[in-house]
Parts: structure tokens; sequence; C-alpha cells
């Protein structure tokens, strides 16, 4: 696998994850909100829902007909395009750093760092597959860092924890 893809690759799988991260958060971490706000245009748009449509086309294709495997260094390359706009007009989209935005973050990095030790065993269909688990693992994280929070509220003792010290969490 060339190791200028893998870079492209690692650079766009960092500007998605962090702008879903922060879309996470601004929801609340809620499945029912996030969902919600990706029925509207502006969900849409800027959680950037085509690009997860075209890659999930792009993978079976990929797979069965290995010419139509190079259109993906191309979103790639638009997406890392687009980072270096986002960087250069102060534009992208960060979640703030609280403890559960860490643990969405992890989550979200461990697939990446397991596909970068492998390099040299990858071709584009196990990056594609790669890619469209990056969009998935956040609602699974979701639902964890809810059940630990869950957890923690029944062994202190507590019903409830106000809005404001979970979304510190």
């Amino acid at each position: 696998m060339n190791k200028f893809l893998l870079f492209i690759w690692a650079i766009a799988f960092c500007r998605r994850q962090l702008l879903l991260t922060s879309w996470w958060q601004i929801k609340a971490y809620r499945l029912d909100r996030f969902w919600v706000f990706l029925k509207t245009k502006e969900g849409q748009r800027t959680t950037e829902i085509f690009l997860l449509l075209t890659k999930l086309l792009l993978l079976p294709a990929a797979i069965f007909f290995k010419t139509l495997s190079y259109f993906y260094p191309a979103i790639l390359l638009a997406e890392t395009v687009k980072l270096s706009y986002e960087l250069l007009s102060r534009q992208l989209k960060r979640p703030k750093i609280t403890f559960r935005s860490l643990i969405f973050l992890f989550n979200s990095f461990l697939p990446a760092v397991i596909l970068l030790s492998q390099w040299e065993k990858l071709n584009l269909s196990l990056l594609i597959l790669f890619d469209l688990l990056g969009f998935f693992i956040l609602p699974a994280s979701a639902f964890l860092t809810s059940l630990l929070l869950k957890i923690v509220l029944k062994f202190s003792g507590k019903t409830n924890i106000n809005i404001e010290t979970q979304l510190k969490l």
C-alpha cells in the first residue's frame, strides 16, 4: 500500500472523527438527538453523510470491480483539501476536551491505530472498510459511555445526575 495514500487516509480520518465527535458532543451524546439532526439538511451537510453513502456504495464496487476502487483516493484527497481550507480559515470543528469526548476519540482512533500497524497487508477495500467503521463506531461509543454512566450512578447511590455534570463526563 502506498504510504502517501495511508497518510492522506489518516488525515481525512482524523478530521472526520473530530467533526463527528464534536457533533455528538453538541447533541449531548444521545442517539435520538443525533438521528433527528442527521435528518435535517444542515445535519446532512455538516456531518457529510453523503460521503458515508458514497463509501458504502464504493466498498462492494471496489471488491467486485477493482478499477472503481481508484475513485477512493480522489475522495480522500478532496477531504484532505477541505481540512487544509478549514485549518487556514480556522473553521475546523473540534470537540471540547472532556472525559466523555476522550473516550469517544480513543474508541474512534483505535481502529485507525490497528489499521496503520498492519499497513503492509492493506488494500483499498480494507481501507474503505476501516473508513466506514469510523462512522459507525461513534454510536457504539455513545451507548458504552451512557452505560458506564448508569453503572457509576448505580454504585454512587445517585438516581440521576444534572446535565452540567453529565456534559463534563
